[in-house]
């Protein structure tokens, strides 16, 4: 669970991104029946974590089992204890959130904004060149063989994440994040559609989205266990979605 607060541009501060990773991580956490290995990582004004492209990236070759002791001292550099990552096996489940922001370029292509992703605020849009593009993503989504992949994604324009446009849901052999995700039954649920932003309130201090999922009395914390589509005590990933 990332979620990211304080960027190096001041004017990209947000106020509840990184409640949101603490409030999913420690929900995520407390469902009974599995092995744990939960990392949250954020970005505070008041601490020194650094979820940069390169690290968000790294903690994605990490889980395909690549550069491991390379990364470990990488994430260290940026502030970020990596030592619960390890190689994805094919019976596990991986949940991966980020909550910050996000930008999509005219051709569709969305962008996960890191903590020193540069975005002038004289510009109308930022370097891409510093964001998290969502082709590395792919990449590195192809190489981990997991049961499942879940990818909640709290930010503006997230919908073009998988909504490129030209994208039908099939076997196309068509490059990009949509395809992969039909090919392997990813899992992805975004805040917005492509051309709208996400919220968040200061009444609820949460983004919206997250709020829905784990807030207090919804999502996960339903008080009446509507979640639990089938009464039988379990909350499986598709009923919680």
């Amino acid at each position: 669970s990332i979620g990211i607060d304080a960027y190096d541009e001041k004017n990209l501060h947000l106020d509840y991104a990184a409640a949101d990773a603490k409030l999913l991580g420690q929900s995520l956490a407390k469902i009974p029946g599995y092995e744990m290995h939960n990392l949250v990582v954020t970005a505070e004004s008041d601490n020194t974590s650094r979820p940069t492209a390169d690290a968000i990236n790294m903690i994605f070759a990490m889980l395909a089992g690549l550069y491991r002791e390379k990364g470990l001292k990488m994430l260290a550099a940026a502030g970020i204890d990596g030592s619960t990552l390890d190689m994805v096996r094919p019976d596990d489940i991986v949940i991966f959130t980020f909550s910050g922001h996000g930008w999509a370029d005219p051709q569709r292509n969305f962008f996960m904004v890191p903590t020193d992703g540069v975005w002038d605020k004289t510009q109308d849009a930022p370097l891409a060149h510093t964001l998290v593009n969502m082709e590395e993503m792919t990449m590195w989504l192809r190489l981990i063989n997991a049961a499942e992949i879940v990818m909640i994604i709290d930010a503006c324009h997230a919908g073009a994440s998988v909504d490129t446009g030209s994208f039908k849901p099939g076997p196309m052999g068509a490059p990009g994040l949509g395809q992969l995700a039909y090919d392997k039954g990813i899992k992805i649920l975004v805040a917005t559609q492509a051309e709208d932003v996400a919220l968040e309130s200061s009444k609820l201090k949460q983004g919206l989205l997250t709020f829905a999922l784990a807030g207090k009395g919804e999502g996960l914390a339903k008080a009446d266990g509507m979640v639990d589509g089938q009464t039988d005590g379990k909350i499986t990933l598709d009923e919680w979605i």
